[in-house]
């Protein structure tokens, strides 16, 4: 038996499991099977809460996607460990410091109404060199935006970046005038990709408002993201379609990003908790 909790951000849904109830596990098995929409709890990922000690952070959190895929970060799911942490008593610090695969992350409490939360997350600064994303190219361009990359029927001009994780940002009039879920599947197996890519178009509403749509690898179409947020509005901010500061518009609502003059990136949204219970291992 596994106590969990589940917890979404903006309907980006999550499993929360503790390593020291389940110590030295195949997460990657695990994941696929706690996450299933049937046969499962069913969620976008499982969050791993590991406990540290001696260690410049608090916590460290691994991260993986329904396909079992382990991800660097997630800015939803780092939300929704953060969530259980002051809700299980586990932490009572308004700042909270948590190690993920792309460095430690500082979380700050904004709000606490029952089992919502808001924190605003320092996610770190994004990165544009291709070697960094990583991305494949064959010209030594230092950073790629509205770069022409080649589908099997059509060529689409992207933005490409990583906020801990690779994206890949294309912007669109209109979301309803083009087929963006297919799209999306093509573009994160793309070769140009070799540890896959997470996609999101852009519609810009105002140099302060964007909205976003989000295919996700290892998961697909989410409700939202929020390394994905992140991404779109850097995207927007380097491309001069936006200021420093953005409201990203996602289908279950909103997120605020700003991109602050030390570089780095700061996320400011809600989690909430759904309900806790112990599932059964097979």
């Amino acid at each position: 038996m596994i106590d969990f909790h589940k917890v979404h951000g903006l309907a980006n849904d999550f499993i929360v499991i503790d390593a020291n109830v389940v110590p030295n596990r195949d997460y990657a098995s695990l994941a696929s099977a706690i996450c299933h929409r049937h046969t499962g709890i069913g969620a976008d990922g499982m969050l791993v809460i590991v406990h540290v000690s001696g260690d410049e952070a608090d916590f460290s959190l691994r991260f993986f996607n329904v396909d079992g895929s382990e991800a660097e970060m997630s800015g939803n799911g780092i939300r929704c460990a953060a969530a259980v942490l002051y809700d299980t008593n586990r932490t009572y610090n308004k700042e909270l410091n948590i190690r993920t695969r792309s460095g430690i992350k500082t979380l700050k409490l904004r709000t606490q109404s029952m089992s919502r939360f808001e924190f605003e997350v320092t996610m770190g600064k994004p990165s544009f060199s291709p070697s960094e994303i990583p991305m494949l190219i064959s010209e030594p361009l230092p950073q790629i935006i509205n770069y022409d990359l080649a589908l099997e029927t059509q060529t689409v001009k992207i933005t490409s970046l990583s906020v801990g994780n690779p994206h890949c940002v294309i912007f669109l009039p209109d979301f309803d005038r083009v087929d963006w879920r297919s799209l999306g599947k093509e573009i994160t197996q793309h070769k140009a990709f070799p540890n896959q890519v997470n996609v999101e178009f852009v519609q810009v509403l105002s140099e302060q408002e964007i909205s976003a749509r989000f295919w996700e690898r290892g998961v697909g179409e989410t409700a939202s993201s929020g390394t994905g947020s992140c991404a779109a509005a850097i995207a927007s901010m380097i491309n001069s379609f936006t200021e420093r500061q953005v409201r990203v518009q996602t289908s279950a609502g909103e997120l605020q990003i700003l991109w602050r003059s030390d570089d780095n990136i700061s996320l400011t949204g809600p989690a909430e908790i759904i309900c806790q219970g112990r599932y059964r291992l097979r």
